[in-house]
Formats: C-alpha cells, structure tokens, sequence
C-alpha cells in the first residue's frame, strides 16, 4: 500500500498520484497517499467494488492548480455519491476553506464610541459571514466587519464570525469587547465629618463620591498623606492626643481630582489633677484660698465639697474664703470633670484658730495693758490700762534677774495672753501661761543653740499661733520659728538686720494684719519699722528718734482703734508715754507719769 498520509493541519500535494477517498457516503474525506515505484496507482473506491483508472486521477492535479502547501480545513462532502467510478465528482470534494483569524481577540471601548470587528478568511471564494454575540446570531450582521456605533455597557461581550463558501463553513475564536463608561470626575456627595472622641476609643472618618472610572482615595492629616490610608474611609483603632488634628482625603480617577473639606478630629482626656488643694491653718477673719490645678480635654468643671457634701456655686477651680469663721473649719475637696472622666482631690483640711487676743491684754477689755520688770530685783508688776489711763496695778511674782520677758502672745490656745521668757546665762527659754492676771502653769521650751537668742514673737504664718523671732548674735542673721503652739516647726530666714539696731517688739503697723517688727537703734534711739509679708521682708520705714535718753519699751494697742501704738521710756528721769499710731504716722502722745529707772516696759 505504501505510506499513509494522516489528517493533519498542513498537507503537501506532490505530483504522484492520488488515491481519493471512498465515495459510499457524505462525511469527512480522509486522504491517503500511495507509492507504487513507477507502478498503476489504485482508486479503492468501495462503492459497489468501481475503481478509477490511473490515467483519469493523472488529469486532476493540472486542472485544480493546488498550491505546493496549503492549509485544510475540515472538508465534508456536499454530494452522495453512488458511484465513484466517474471522477467528475474530484473537484467537488477538494474545494476548500482555508485558515479564518479575527483581526483582534480584544476591543476595548468608551460608552458613545465605535467598535469595529473584522475577520479575514482564506480559501475559496466567495465566503458569507454571520456575527454571533455570546453564541447568539446577530441580526444584519453579515458582513466581513462587523461595526458596532454609539456602543453601550450592553454592548460588551464575546463576538465570534461563522464563515462559509460552498465547501463548508468554520467558526472564528472569540473577540471580547469590553465596554467602559465615560470617565467622569469625582464629586463628593458627602464630607467626610469631624469627631470628638475619648483617649482610647476608635475614630472612623469616611467619605462618598462618585466618578467613573471608580475613583482612588489618599486620607491626609493636617495636609501630609497618611500611609496606606488609601480607602473610602480612615479609622484610627485606639487614639491618643497625638492624632488630634484635621484631616481630609483626596480622590481621584483618571477624569480630575477633588479634594474633602477638613474634618476635625478632638481627642478627650480625662481629668489629671496636678496640684492638690493644699490644707490650712488660718485665724478667724483671714481671706483663705484654696486651688486645685487639673489638665484636661475639654476643659473641666470643678465641684467643691466641704466635708464630703457640694458646696452651691463653688464651680471654679479656687474656693475663696473672706473673712472665715470657725465654722467654715472642715475636709475639703474638689471633683474633676468632663467628657472623659471624673476625677476627686485629695482632702483638703481648714483648721480656722480663733484671733490671738489684743496684744499684752490681759483683763480681756479689748486693750493692752503694761507689763513691767524690775531688772535690780526680779519683780514683775502688770498695769491693768483702761485706754491709755492706769486703772490698777497687779503683782505677778519674782524671777532671777538672769530671766527677761521677750514676748507676750496666746501659746496655748485659750484665748488668754501668755508670757515668754529667756535666761540670759542658760539660754533656756519658757512659757507661763496666764489666765488673766493669774499664772495657771508653765512649760520650759528647752534650751537654745549657742549664739541663739529669742528677740520677739508674733503670727508670721497667719495660722493664729504665735511664732518666735530668733536672733543669731553671731552673724547678724535674723529667722522665725513657726510654733504649733508650743512645739517648734519648721525655721526660716528672713534677712540680716541692720548693724547697730535691735528687735524692740512686733506689731501690725500698716493693717494687713500680719505682724511687722520694730527696731530701735543703739546709738540714739530711732526707730525703725520692717514692714512684712508674712515671713518675708517688705520694706522698712524710719519712723525718727524721741530725743535724748529715750527708748522703746514695746508695742500694744492702748487706745482700741485697731492700730498698733508705741511705749517710750526715758532710762534717764524715769518719764513714760504713748505714742498713738495711725500706721507709721504718729497722731498723738499720752504721758504715763515718772516711773522708777530700774523699772522698765517690757511689753
């Protein structure tokens, strides 16, 4: 038989010559070829046993004019052939159609425009064509090119084109057409919104816009992009005061750009209180404040609260006092708030002493009286005043002369004067406490450092506890020791005082109602007013000298108008008087008569 020609892709005719393939029936044409070296080729037609002799099959290849290579298709009989005998019907099974390729597998379109389509066919003309959409004949679409205009979003799908000639038909591979819409610019249809939010919690921002193609988003803060912040919305999982700020996203599609508007983030914290109120001890009439300082976001409220119950209108975030009583004593505190939180103080204690009685008053009238000292002897001797006018004469006891009298105040709290006492040798000092002109007891306070030396008495603190005015001899450098009755506290230094003068008494002399002290100079008996702010020097004002032999013997109210006056004694003749203040100024002098020299003032 020879070689056998398969059914494939490319075939080759060449010149020898050619078995047909059997006619008995309609169906695809297998081709065989056969070599005889030189021999009768045989047409095994096996209809009805005809054959075909070698000189007719000879004749065919001239007369078709088949190409040395050409491409087949699948070819299917169009005739029933009841006898093969006759060649006439060769022509018929060799026509052809050859290769069919679109012109391009994918078409992409903007909604509006034109897409055109084409096939191109060999093999053997004339072809007809029909267009297919998704596998569904298109009707009027039979044409080589199939022109679709003014495409639509519908229009997209997989076109293939079935070509035919008289030999048979074939159907291309599929085009897809891919339709767009027109692109259109972002709009934005709604903001995205600013949030207030607690410490800790999320924050969602969020945006809705249009535009064709969709469009991409960029979030920003405070006008930097955020990485990787590229959606329709931003969350911000747990915030901190850092992410406080505005923000705003840009979207974009390949139509144009728009921008958001900003959105505001607030980020609440909780109420943190950074200063405590502070507790206090004042004496009744004084102006007490107290404050608490507290951060915060949004600014907080504040609820001031006297022993666990809300005081009405005490909002702020100071609780001031004018002129307090005793009975405003309490436990005091303060709560925080806002959005965030709530947060109390700490207790806060008022401790409000009742006023330190008139100094040196010592029969409760409301005006001083004088005390006096026998520095030969040790007598002390009160003179019970009525305004600046003896009323009588008490004797309080004998005392070493190595004792002086340095202060008179209320050490014990009962709301009587008590005197303060130095030795001179020991340096011991100690306290009798008075019930009116009576000594009801003593207490010694130790004994001083060496070089120490008490040189007065009076409330710096404003506590309504007499504090003690120390001197250290040695440098000059004057300090008080605030007292809690009669425990020493904590000192502090006010200052050296001038070369040549010394601390003859306290008093309040310029109406602030804290003590100020007085000083007398050694050489000629001026004196001198520090004028304090509490422990704290202020200003000092010379108030001149009396005249030849006079000295200070202490301070007191004698007159009742509130206002500290001065004792002047002259060491010389023994002559004693009252020098009426109207705060540094002096407004009158009352004589006290002749007094022994030995006896001095000591108030």
């Amino acid at each position: 038989m020879g070689e056998r020609l398969r059914r494939i892709g490319d075939a080759k005719v060449t010149g020898q010559r050619t078995r047909m393939p059997d006619a008995g029936t309609s169906g695809a044409a297998n081709f065989f070829h056969e070599r005889t070296g030189g021999k009768r080729n045989r047409c095994k037609g096996r209809t009805r046993g005809s054959e075909c002799g070698v000189n007719q099959a000879q004749r065919i290849k001239p007369r078709l004019g088949f190409p040395e290579k050409f491409r087949f298709v699948p070819i299917y009989l169009m005739h029933h052939l009841s006898s093969f005998r006759a060649l006439c019907s060769l022509a018929l099974v060799l026509i052809c159609v050859a290769s069919l390729a679109p012109s391009a597998r994918a078409v992409t379109v903007t909604v509006g425009q034109t897409a055109t389509l084409s096939v191109t066919a060999d093999g053997t003309a004339p072809f007809s064509y029909q267009w297919y959409k998704n596998g569904t004949a298109m009707a009027g679409a039979t044409a080589q090119n199939l022109v679709l205009g003014g495409v639509q979003l519908v229009s997209a799908g997989v076109y293939t084109v079935k070509v035919s000639n008289g030999a048979g038909s074939t159907v291309s591979a599929g085009a897809s057409l891919v339709v767009q819409a027109l692109a259109v610019a972002p709009l934005i249809l709604t903001q995205p919104a600013s949030r207030t939010v607690n410490a800790g919690s999320s924050a969602t921002f969020s945006v809705v816009a249009s535009g064709t193609p969709a469009p991409t988003y960029q979030w920003r803060k405070n006008g930097v992009a955020i990485s990787g912040a590229t959606t329709a919305s931003y969350t911000i999982a747990s915030t901190t005061t850092s992410h406080a700020g505005q923000y705003s996203v840009v979207v974009a599609n390949s139509a144009g750009t728009v921008t958001s508007g900003n959105a505001v983030l607030t980020v609440n914290t909780a109420p943190v209180i950074t200063t405590q109120p502070a507790g206090q001890t004042v004496i009744a009439g004084a102006s007490v404040t107290l404050t608490v300082t507290a951060t915060g976001s949004p600014a907080p409220t504040y609820q001031w609260r006297k022993n666990g119950t809300a005081i009405t209108g005490a909002t702020g975030n100071s609780y001031v006092f004018t002129g307090v009583t005793t009975a405003q004593a309490g436990t005091y505190s303060v709560v925080v708030t806002n959005s965030a939180g709530t947060v109390t103080s700490g207790n806060a204690v008022l401790a409000v002493n009742p006023p330190l009685p008139r100094h040196a008053d010592f029969n409760g009238d409301g005006k001083s009286d004088i005390l006096w000292q026998n520095i030969l002897t040790g007598d002390h001797r009160l003179w019970l005043m009525a305004g600046t006018s003896l009323a009588s004469t008490v004797t309080l006891g004998k005392m070493s002369t190595d004792w002086e009298i340095i202060g008179l105040s209320d050490f014990n709290g009962d709301g009587q004067n008590d005197i303060l006492w130095q030795n001179l040798v020991t340096r011991e000092s100690a306290l009798w406490f008075m019930v009116g002109t009576t000594v009801a007891g003593g207490v010694s306070l130790g004994v001083a450092p060496s070089g120490m030396l008490i040189v007065g008495t009076g409330d710096f603190n404003a506590d309504g506890m007499p504090d003690i005015l120390w001197q250290n001899v040695g440098t000059g450098a004057y300090s008080i020791r605030f007292m809690n009755r009669t425990t020493p506290g904590a000192s502090t230094v006010i200052g050296t005082g001038p070369s040549g003068w010394t601390v003859v008494g306290t008093g309040d002399f310029n109406g602030d109602r804290k003590p100020d002290i007085l000083w007398q100079r050694i050489s000629d008996g001026a004196a001198r007013v520090w004028l304090m702010n509490g422990s704290a020097y202020a200003s000092a004002t010379d108030l001149g000298a009396m005249g030849a032999g006079w000295t200070l013997g202490g301070t007191g109210d004698f007159n009742g108008d509130g206002k500290t006056d001065i004792l002047w004694q002259n060491t010389a003749t023994g002559a004693r008087k009252i020098a009426l203040m109207s705060g540094l100024t002096k407004t009158g002098e009352v004589s006290l008569g002749t007094v022994a020299v030995e006896w001095i003032m000591v108030n």
